[in-house]
């Protein structure tokens, strides 16, 4: 296992008390295969052996896991997703199944990222994973301070948001990042968002990173028809760090 992930798993488990409505995982019953963190160890990893993560990695941020009932799915598959799937279940994970075409469409292949979210835990209700993760000021206070620590021990070269609640908390541990935030604190839009690129850095000892925000992957939508302008600006954001060539 890459030594930063054993770092990730060490800092997670000092979280003693999640808020009502979510649930910690298991490392017993952490997914093998391909999985975001924390469900599994948040690397693309099609053969289950926890490969290396590559020097400056792109970070993928959702927003949380999902649910107990589908990660144990997850866990007895050894994946979330898988390439060689049949078309019917890869279309079942549609995380991956609309955002592997955006970061493919811009040259990104899933082994250089590292897959993780905003909130850790399982969202208790079995029902759906979309919606608001539940939490308290403290456990919000605890999730923000932890992406803070993946991003400094991760490195990333661009971090890509998917979705507002990762959004959200990217602006308020990302000084470069506070103009996604709308006037007083509000919400921006996703398109004015995207007018807000800017190079970021989480400290002043790291090398900056490009911050992208793409629409929400969850839904059950095949965004690839509709996603040339994520994709030119996932592309450009990897371009100005210098991950792909001009």
């Amino acid at each position: 296992m890459p030594q930063v992930c054993q770092r990730l798993i060490a800092r997670l488990a000092s979280l003693n008390e999640y808020p009502p409505g979510a649930l910690a995982i298991a490392d017993s019953d952490r997914i093998r295969g391909t999985a975001f963190f924390p469900g599994g160890f948040g690397l693309w990893d099609p053969d289950g052996r926890t490969p290396a993560l590559p020097p400056r990695p792109v970070v993928i941020v959702g927003n949380n896991w999902g649910t107990p009932k589908d990660h144990e799915w997850a866990r007895k598959l050894g994946a979330e997703y898988s390439d060689v799937w049949p078309e019917k279940r890869q279309k079942d994970c549609t995380t991956w199944w609309n955002l592997l075409p955006i970061l493919r469409g811009a040259g990104i292949e899933p082994e250089q990222c590292f897959f993780t979210n905003a909130y850790m835990g399982l969202k208790a209700d079995n029902d759906s994973n979309l919606g608001d993760f539940p939490t308290t000021p403290t456990f919000d206070h605890w999730c923000r301070e932890f992406l803070a620590f993946q991003l400094t021990v991760l490195t990333p070269s661009v971090v890509v948001a998917l979705g507002m609640p990762a959004i959200r908390m990217l602006s308020q541990v990302v000084p470069e990042l506070r103009g996604w935030r709308g006037p007083r604190g509000g919400e921006r839009s996703f398109s004015e968002i995207q007018r807000l690129v800017h190079p970021a850095t989480i400290s002043s000892s790291q090398p900056a990173f490009s911050a992208v925000a793409i629409p929400h992957t969850c839904y059950p939508v095949n965004l690839s028809p509709g996603s040339k302008e994520e994709i030119e600006l996932l592309r450009t954001a990897a371009v100005s760090v210098g991950l792909l060539a001009r």
